[in-house]
């Protein structure tokens, strides 16, 4: 019997990059990844979890606040 387990868990309320395709390794590029869950968490007022690891990004992320009319 084998258990594969995350090597640190993700709190409640955060989403986690490497779910939506982000590789930490470097291998690949993340960046339309990051940004998907950059944006996915800004839409569903979560806080992105990028876990350990190195991030190939070949382009700029945009990281924008909705406009809530100040309630944050």
């Amino acid at each position: 019997w084998v258990a594969i387990l995350r090597a640190q868990a993700v709190p409640s309320g955060f989403l986690d990059v490497t779910d939506i395709g982000a590789d930490p390794t470097g291998a690949t590029d993340s960046t339309a990844a990051l940004q998907a869950a950059i944006n996915q968490a800004r839409d569903q007022n979560l806080v992105v979890w990028l876990p350990a690891g190195t991030y190939r990004i070949s382009d700029r992320l945009l990281i924008d606040q909705p406009d809530n009319d100040g309630d944050f």
